[in-house]
């Protein structure tokens, strides 16, 4: 892509490829086990509150960050932050951002191999074993996690407008139908209201650092905040195109998408007796035994994974772009971009391997990487636009040639709160953590 010349096709498309990015495993997989083990109510209330208060103003800032400088994601930071500075900012978010990158390529190939078993065998209560007994082999995950890795290099020589927009304008929608297909079934099931009812009755004596720092995480990792893919994406940004509206489309459809996936998978859990403390494997055993109980469950089970692969690859494609764009801005032009797309094909392979054959990993890693790495990331992007490139310019970028009182509200609360905010959470945890340890 050649950055200066371009931009989205529209606003929609715009929105519409945010969307695709942000809607993913974030939802389907990670928000309903991180709600399971954090409290339930407290911890969606939380997390609404984070997403409208500081993630949906968080990604106005990277975006802004993006279209102020029209560069990468480590260029970016270099002209806001210094050449020096931004370049170690830069490096570490683009290597946050591929160890990321790598864990969710492999759990998009647990669910690839989900929807594969469905589609030839569906569920039934004689082959989970062996179902259970395929999603552990670490070849099978690395072979199908290298496949949509290369798939993935392949929509992205293709471009943005004819890759990830064209793809995201056709997915989006059809995600969110058999969504709710699959919630009008779940909630038919036998004692979901009951169930759901009771999980979501409100109690905040649960209420904690870690769940704080669990739900900003999960607002990070969901929205796609981490001062990479979103700084990256704002410089395709066409000039005229408010960021306000654009980034509260972007937060409610991509917390409507949690909210579906949770409005399916929560009551199934329930119903099942499955533990929601289970971590990241709770939707492997739950969408199972959740096919099985559906009409035409061979069918639809195996349509929604389909489409929830291709939806989550949307993010796992952005991410490659992004650490592809960083990687140009660090090395400049001492290798051609298809040398650059095979070291990080490299890099990824390696990645993967730990993950593919010890998935316990995964847990560890999405903790210190899709919760604090990225709140880091996206405190960064925020302070290199509010206080790297100055009031003015970020004002500019919030409220245009004519800013209102909304925009400097705004604009003033993206210096001051939501970097404090950051700050609090993130050391609150830490100090949590250590005070655990004695």
């Amino acid at each position: 892509m050649t950055r200066s010349t371009t931009r989205f096709s529209s606003a929609l498309g715009s929105i519409l490829t945010f969307a695709g990015i942000a809607i993913g495993l974030g939802n389907v997989w990670r928000f309903p086990y991180m709600m399971g083990s954090n409290g339930g109510s407290t911890f969606l209330i939380t997390y609404v509150a984070f997403m409208l208060l500081l993630a949906v103003p968080a990604i106005m800032a990277e975006w802004s960050l993006g279209r102020q400088t029209r560069s990468g994601p480590v260029e970016a930071y270099r002209q806001a932050l210094g050449r020096r500075a931004g370049l170690i900012i830069g490096l570490i978010i683009i290597v946050t951002l591929a160890v990321a990158d790598s864990y969710y390529m492999v759990m998009i190939a647990k669910i690839a191999y989900t929807g594969w078993f469905s589609a030839l065998n569906g569920f039934n209560g004689s082959n989970i074993t062996d179902y259970q007994t395929g999603l552990s082999s670490g070849w099978m995950t690395l072979t199908v996690a290298l496949g949509i890795l290369l798939v993935g290099v392949v929509v992205l020589a293709r471009g943005l407008k004819r890759g990830i927009e064209a793809i995201s304008t056709l997915l989006v929608p059809l995600f969110g139908v058999i969504a709710l297909i699959m919630i009008v079934h779940v909630l038919s099931l036998d004692g979901a209201f009951e169930k759901i009812s009771e999980f979501i009755r409100i109690d905040t004596s649960n209420f904690s650092t870690k769940l704080a720092f669990d739900a900003m995480g999960q607002a990070c990792f969901s929205i796609g905040l981490g001062g990479a893919i979103s700084v990256m994406y704002g410089s395709y940004l066409k000039r005229e195109q408010g960021l306000v509206g654009t980034a509260i489309a972007t937060g409610v459809i991509d917390t409507g998408a949690a909210f579906m996936a949770s409005l399916f998978i929560i009551p199934a859990v329930l119903v099942f007796g499955i533990d929601l403390a289970a971590g990241p494997t709770l939707i492997f055993q739950t969408l199972p035994l959740l096919f099985a109980t559906m009409p035409a469950g061979h069918l639809l089970g195996s349509l929604f994974l389909i489409s929830l692969v291709l939806v989550a690859s949307l993010t796992a494609i952005a991410a490659l772009e992004a650490i592809i764009a960083g990687m140009t801005d660090m090395l400049g032009h001492r290798f051609s971009r298809r040398q650059l797309i095979i070291m990080v094909i490299l890099i990824e392979i390696a990645l993967m391997i730990p993950t593919s054959f010890h998935p316990d990993l995964i847990g560890v890693l999405d903790i210190f990487f899709g919760n604090g790495m990225f709140m880091v990331g996206s405190l960064m992007a925020v302070i290199a636009m509010s206080w790297g490139l100055g009031y003015r310019m970020t004002l500019h970028q919030i409220g245009g040639d004519s800013p209102g009182p909304l925009d400097r509200f705004l604009t003033l609360w993206l210096k001051y709160v939501v970097p404090l905010s950051l700050i609090v959470i993130l050391v609150g945890y830490i100090i949590e953590k250590l005070e655990g340890t004695h």
